[in-house]
C-alpha cells in the first residue's frame, strides 16, 4: 500500500510517521542537504542571510544530517541486498491475464479479500473452501468445494483444476483455524485439525501444484503465517506451533527451489500478520479487556497482492512496527517478556487447574 494513503485501520503509527521516513531517512535528500551545508554554502547565500546560514551550518546540525544520511544509506543497502538475496538475484514478472491462482480458505475474510484484489490481474482465481462465498464475485473467480485436510479430495480437486483451467502458477496457503483453548482443555480432534489445516495441508497442496511451477521456472507460493511464528502465549499453543512450522516450511521450500529443483524464479512469500479481524481471532479481540492493535483483512490482502504483482519473494511482518518480534528469540528471556507482555486472559481452564 502506498505510504501516504490512509490505511484501512485509520491513523496508524506507520501512516503518521511515513513522512519522516520519506524525508529524514531518505539518503538522496539528506545527502543533497549535507553536500550543500558543507560544500556549497554559496548556494545558500543566494536565498539566505549570513546570520541564517551560520545558524544552519553549525557543527551539531551538520553532524545530525550526516548521521541521518548514514542511516538512510544503511537502510537502502539492507533493503537492496535482502531483496536480491530472497529473489536469487534474478528478475521475473507477473503475466497479466495469464496467471492462475489457487487460494485456500478463499470464501471469506483475508482469503476472499485476496481473491477479489487479484481477479482483475489473473486468468482465474480458484477458491478452495468448504462452503462458497455468499457474495457476488467476478466471473473469473471459481469455487471448488474441498476439505484440504483430506489428501484424496485434494488430489481429485487438483486434477479437475488442471483439466478445467490449466496448471496453477500461484498457490496461496491461506486457510487457518485454532481451538483457542488451554492445552489441558483441548480435545485431540481439535488440535489435530489445527495441524491438518494450518500446516499438513501445505505439503499436500504444494506437492500437487509445485511441479508445474518448477518445470516452467515461474510461479509463487504464499504462506500465511503469523507473528505467533515468533511469539506464543496462553490459549494459542496449537495455533502458534503450526505457525512456527509454516515459517520453517517457507524457509525450507525456498532452499529446495534454489538448491535442489533449480527453479530460482519460483517465488516464495511468508506473511506474518499481527491480530487480524478474522473468525479465528474473534474470541480474543472481541473480549472486553482487549485493547491491542487489530489489522483489517484488506490491509493483509493489499500487501500480498503487491508482492504477487511484483513477482518477488519476501517475508512480510504486518504492521511494520512489529518487525522487531522476529528478533525476540535472540534476546534474554527476561527482556523479551518485558517487551511483549502476555495478552489478557479471559477465563481459566475448564479442568479447574489454576492458570
Amino acid at each position: 500500500m502506498p505510504l501516504l494513503i490512509k490505511p484501512h485501520e485509520g491513523y496508524t503509527l506507520e501512516y503518521v510517521f511515513a513522512p519522516l521516513r520519506l524525508t529524514l531517512f531518505q539518503p538522496l535528500l539528506t545527502g543533497a542537504t549535507l553536500f550543500v551545508l558543507t560544500k556549497k554554502q554559496s548556494c545558500l547565500a543566494k536565498v539566505m542571510s549570513p546570520s541564517a546560514i551560520a545558524r544552519i551550518t553549525t557543527n551539531a546540525i551538520v553532524k545530525t544530517v550526516g548521521v541521518l544520511f548514514a542511516i538512510g544509506l544503511l537502510r537502502v543497502f539492507n533493503h537492496t541486498m535482502t531483496r536480491r538475496a530472497v529473489n536469487n538475484k534474478l528478475k521475473d514478472e507477473w503475466k497479466y491475464g495469464e496467471e492462475i491462482i489457487v487460494i485456500t480458505g478463499g470464501s471469506g475474510g483475508i482469503g476472499e479479500s485476496i481473491a477479489l484484489k487479484m481477479a482483475p490481474y489473473s486468468k482465474a482465481v480458484i477458491v478452495l473452501d468448504l462452503m462458497p462465498s455468499g457474495n457476488k464475485l467476478p466471473d473469473n473467480i471459481y469455487f471448488y468445494q474441498c476439505d484440504i485436510t483430506d489428501p484424496l479430495m485434494v488430489i481429485n480437486v487438483a486434477n479437475k483444476i488442471r483439466q478445467n483451467h490449466g496448471d496453477p502458477t500461484v498457490l496461496i496457503n491461506n486457510a487457518g483455524t485454532s481451538s483457542s483453548q488451554y492445552i489441558l482443555d483441548m480435545d485431540e480432534e481439535l488440535y489435530r485439525r489445527t495441524f491438518d489445516v494450518n500446516i499438513i495441508s501445505h505439503f499436500t497442496l504444494t506437492k500437487q501444484f509445485l511441479p508445474a511451477m518448477i518445470e516452467a521456472n515461474h510461479g509463487h507460493v504464499v504462506t500465511l503465517a503469523s507473528v505467533a511464528s515468533f511469539l506464543c502465549s496462553a490459549r494459542m499453543i496449537d495455533y502458534a506451533c503450526t505457525k512456527a512450522a509454516t515459517l520453517a516450511f517457507h524457509e525450507g521450500l525456498s532452499c529446495e527451489l534454489r538448491q535442489i529443483y533449480n527453479a530460482p524464479k519460483v517465488r516464495t512469500t511468508v506473511v506474518h500478520p499481527y491480530w487480524a479481524r478474522t473468525k479465528i481471532a474473534a474470541a480474543v479481540i472481541n473480549g472486553p479487556n482487549f485493547k491491542d492493535f487489530v489489522l483489517e483483512p484488506a490491509t493483509i490482502s493489499d500487501s500480498i497482492a503487491q508482492q504477487l504483482l511484483k513477482a518477488e519473494s519476501a517475508q512480510l511482518i504486518l504492521p511494520g512496527r512489529f518487525t522487531f518480534l522476529a528478533l525476540l528469540r535472540g534476546l534474554p528471556t527476561w527482556l523479551a517478556r518485558a517487551i511483549v507482555p502476555a495478552p489478557p486472559i479471559r477465563a481459566g481452564p475448564k479442568s479447574g487447574l489454576k492458570s
